[in-house]
């Protein structure tokens, strides 16, 4: 038997019986006794079985079997008897575990749609959220720029949008990407904060990714990214913009024979260098360091910028084959991921998108950015009753949180 709409809304049912197994969208109110003979499936978000209809103080409850949810902590159920007793021949939650559980009082579930938004800069370091309710949240982020390490600029950082839902209390983590440096002439350094790859001197640091991560801090624990761009050489066509799914490719030199840009990330593997003396390849998370001919003679040629971070970085640039010559290669851009999230977007550093302030613009300059809106959120209110009757369950009991009368009453 399917109870798909509310039972006794208007005018309590005297007394209810139902035989074999029951499934339960939606309240049902009597003014007797409710007899469930076989298992029950509670399908509703929130359904209440009150017995105390009429104006009445109660009627005995009795289930000759299991309660179960219809998907694992998603249905909350709601047990009120009143002076009578409630009796659980079998277990609650025996393979599907509810949401709430009620005992002793009336459950409503409320819709909430504030539209909350909570905007995070870049700091340097981990940031954390922690949802008020559960609910559907929005994450936009944006990865951070690649610096310039001459006259071609880097490239811009990417966009990546997604929601996903988070119950009340979850605290996620969020890590703001660092934009590029320049880095002096015989140095190696410039990398953006959170996989932004170093220079090779008098060019720039790769832009780092933006990301937040969900039940930890670990790199597998991303599950939206927005990627960095390259840092771009000296004498070198402009970074790579981080992507996308593919960051782009950083640009050769201005004299394309002396080297190459390395390639951006992917969804699968790092960006590789090309060349002689060739960039680093990225990794999962961190984009790769810029070429260096060591020479001899305490003659050397680097110049070569340093791959965007993301979920897999962008190559580092090549340097160049002569010593001199002052030319370096720009990095490529690293990529970004929506792969854990979804209604999920992302946009490359050199295509239009949302602007963070409003508006559009045409990839990330600066830091990273990131914002989380709550578009969707549930509160479950609980009113507790006034119950004297025993309420005896016969099994165990599964259920995400317990909530019960404001009077004694005993529970076995």
């Amino acid at each position: 038997t399917t109870f798909s709409g509310a039972i006794g809304a208007t005018y309590a049912l005297n007394a209810l019986r139902v035989e074999g197994t029951s499934t339960i969208a939606a309240n049902i109110m009597t003014a007797g006794t409710q007899n469930f003979v076989g298992n029950v499936v509670i399908s509703g978000t929130d359904v209440n079985l009150s017995s105390n209809g009429n104006s009445g103080s109660g009627q005995a409850i009795n289930f000759g079997g299991d309660i179960d949810g219809l998907s694992a902590n998603a249905n909350s159920l709601y047990l009120f008897s009143g002076v009578a007793e409630t009796t659980v021949g079998g277990n609650i939650g025996n393979t599907v575990a509810l949401n709430n559980l009620g005992l002793g009082g009336m459950g409503t579930l409320t819709t909430i749609s504030p539209l909350t938004t909570n905007n995070y800069n870049y700091t340097g370091a981990a940031e954390t959220f922690t949802a008020t309710y559960a609910g559907t949240y929005t994450f936009y982020l944006w990865g951070a720029r690649g610096a310039t390490g001459n006259s071609a600029p880097g490239g811009n950082g990417g966009y990546a949008t997604g929601s996903y839902e988070l119950t009340a209390g979850q605290t996620i983590n969020i890590y703001v990407g660092g934009a590029g440096t320049v880095v002096s002439n015989g140095y190696l350094g410039g990398g953006g904060w959170n996989g932004g790859g170093n220079g090779q001197g008098t060019s720039g640091g790769g832009g780092g990714g933006t990301d937040i991560r969900v039940g930890g801090t670990a790199l597998t624990n991303r599950v939206i990214v927005a990627g960095g761009g390259g840092g771009s050489g000296l004498f070198s066509y402009e970074g790579g913009s981080g992507g996308g799914l593919i960051g782009a490719t950083g640009g050769n030199t201005t004299n394309s024979t002396a080297a190459y840009g390395g390639t951006g990330g992917t969804q699968s593997a790092g960006g590789t260098g090309s060349g002689t003396y060739a960039g680093y390849a990225g990794s999962l998370g961190q984009g790769g360091q810029g070429g260096k001919n060591a020479g001899s003679g305490g003659y050397y040629a680097d110049y070569a910028g340093g791959g965007g971070g993301g979920y897999y970085g962008g190559a580092g640039g090549a340097a160049s084959v002569s010593y001199g010559t002052g030319y370096g290669a720009s990095g490529g851009g690293g990529s970004s991921y929506i792969g854990g999230v979804s209604s999920a977007t992302t946009i490359a550093g050199n295509a239009s998108m949302p602007a963070t302030g409003g508006g559009t613009q045409t990839g990330q300059a600066g830091n990273g950015y990131a914002r989380v809106v709550a578009t969707y959120q549930t509160v479950t209110t609980f009113s507790a009753g006034t119950q004297t009757g025993k309420i005896q369950v016969n099994g165990s009991v599964k259920a995400t949180t317990l909530n019960t009368a404001n009077t004694a009453f005993e529970l076995v």
